[in-house]
């Protein structure tokens, strides 16, 4: 697993136009992960899911989709959520942990998909 520069990521002006991003934003993108910081495996998770969805759906597909379709979005990134949640062990850290992703899920950083109530029901 190669992980780069968020700047080195190709799509990212596209992604600016849609999403609120700012420089703790990751990318996957084609078994590359884009990030300016160290991640914890938890997140890797995350983001080894998204390139299993990309292997999936086909690079060109799932870019298209998850930049125009909120609903095809929101299903990538509750799957990738899940798969980051149930890879923590510890019941304490998976409750904070749990918070903090229905956290981002709901936030700008995804257009406002999905209220932070309906994202934390979904995270099981």
């Amino acid at each position: 697993m190669e992980i780069r520069q968020q700047s080195q990521f190709p799509h990212i002006e596209r992604f600016k136009e849609v999403f609120d991003i700012d420089d703790k934003t990751i990318f996957a993108w084609d078994e590359i992960i884009y990030s300016n910081y160290n991640l914890p495996n938890h997140l890797i998770i995350h983001e080894r899911t998204h390139h299993e969805q990309q292997r999936h759906y086909g690079l060109e597909y799932w870019l298209e989709n998850y930049i125009k379709d909120p609903e095809f979005r929101l299903k990538m990134e509750l799957q990738a959520y899940v798969h980051q949640i149930k890879f923590v062990s510890d019941r304490n850290e998976k409750t904070k942990l749990r918070m903090e992703c229905a956290r981002n899920l709901s936030s700008s950083l995804y257009s406002n998909l999905i209220n932070y109530e309906q994202a934390y029901k979904k995270l099981l």
